[in-house]
Formats: structure tokens, C-alpha cells, sequence
């Protein structure tokens, strides 16, 4: 007799899976998340799915150039001075091409004193298309280091010290924070253990990326 062997039906293809993890947020707290960050889209996941899918073909069929302008090695450094946080920010910056190009300072909540880029004062600028957002304007190619005093008033509440504001989150980065002796720090609602004894001055060095807004609060 014949023998007859049938083929294996070839798998269906994947469907192409977003990166990412999941959140699960009751939907009673729903509404406090989309207010806290202005840029939430809420869509129906196959339609989220089917765009990704698209922008990732995209990706692959057109060749992306390479940014104009690289930034690393982004450092803020934070200390209290009576009523205020006080922030010195240093990034080092890279140039890729002759021309101007703009780089976007997306600080918010944040006052900025003082910019300097190598030895000289920065060229600073506001980006009317973005809510007139802070730019660094650059025209020369190479690599220098900018040098940025920031400073945010803290909101006293009883015994606490309170701060809201938001850095750069493209850029990863290390938080440095010294607090005073007694003082201990609340990270996003997150205390942070203390990395010295109770009585005597505390630096923390936290890890930074991909973060709207961050909220500090330094207590007893």
C-alpha cells in the first residue's frame, strides 16, 4: 500500500508584540495618571498593535540618519540652600556636522541661572513651536561640555521640604542629592535608604532615564 505523509500547516505568522511591560492601574486612579503627563494617548490595543507593526516596517524599509547632535555622561547635582534646590547639571555634548542645530533643554518646574558650554556662555534660545521651550543653539561640530545652574523652590509642608520638576527623560543620567544630617528622602513617593548614619550629612545617587516628572520630598 501507498504510504501518505502530510505536511506539517506552516505557523501562522506572529503578530508583531510592542516591547514594553504591562501596567495595571485600577480604574479609579486611572484619571490621576493621565493628568499627571499631558502626552497619554488611550487606544484600543489591536489598533495600538497594528500601528506599531506599521512604524516598525517603516523603520526597516527607510534608512534613519544619525542624529545631529549626541548627548552622555549627563550628571545633576543637588543640594538644599535654605528654601530652594539647587541643581548643577553638566552634559557632555557632541556635534556631528557644520550648520546650526537646535538642542532641546526639556527642564520643566526649573529656574535657570546660569549656561555655560566649554568656557563661554551658552546660546540659549525658546523653540516657538514647543511652548516656547528652552534650545541650546550649536554651530560648530565637535565635542564640549555644558555646564547648567538650575534651581527650584522647596514647599515647605510642617517638618518637610517639597519639590516637583521635570529633566530631560532621554537622557539617562545620575541624580546626586546631599541632604542634611537628620534628613532622610523620598524618591517618587519612594523612600530611598539612607547610605549614611542619621547624624551626619547623606548623598544619595540615584539612577535617572526615561522619567517625566520627578517628585522629591526630604523629611525626619
Amino acid at each position: 500500500l501507498p504510504q501518505v505523509t502530510h505536511a506539517q500547516q506552516p505557523a501562522a505568522e506572529a503578530e508583531s508584540e510592542p516591547p514594553g511591560r504591562r501596567v495595571f492601574v485600577p480604574l479609579e486612579e486611572l484619571q490621576t495618571l493621565l493628568q499627571r503627563d499631558r502626552n497619554w494617548v488611550l487606544m484600543p490595543r489591536p489598533e495600538f498593535r497594528q500601528l506599531y507593526a506599521q512604524a516598525k516596517r517603516n523603520t526597516l524599509d527607510k534608512p534613519q540618519p544619525p542624529p545631529a547632535i549626541g548627548v552622555r555622561d549627563v550628571k545633576y547635582s543637588a543640594r538644599v540652600e535654605a528654601d530652594q534646590l539647587v541643581i548643577s547639571a553638566t552634559l557632555k555634548i557632541t556635534k556631528f556636522s557644520v550648520g546650526w542645530q537646535m538642542l532641546p533643554l526639556d527642564f520643566r518646574e526649573l529656574s535657570l541661572e546660569q549656561a555655560r558650554l566649554g568656557d563661554q556662555p551658552a546660546k540659549l534660545g525658546r523653540d516657538p513651536a514647543a511652548e516656547g521651550r528652552l534650545v541650546l543653539l550649536l554651530d560648530q561640530p565637535g565635542t564640549q561640555i555644558l555646564t547648567l545652574q538650575l534651581a527650584r523652590p522647596l514647599t515647605a509642608v510642617g517638618g518637610d521640604k517639597l519639590a516637583a520638576f521635570g529633566l530631560a527623560p532621554l537622557w539617562a543620567a545620575e541624580f546626586v542629592l546631599q541632604v542634611p544630617p537628620q534628613k532622610h528622602l523620598q524618591w517618587n513617593g519612594v523612600a530611598v535608604e539612607r547610605p549614611a548614619a542619621n547624624d551626619q550629612p547623606a548623598t544619595f545617587n540615584l539612577a535617572f532615564g526615561g522619567q517625566q516628572q520627578i517628585e522629591l520630598r526630604i523629611t525626619d
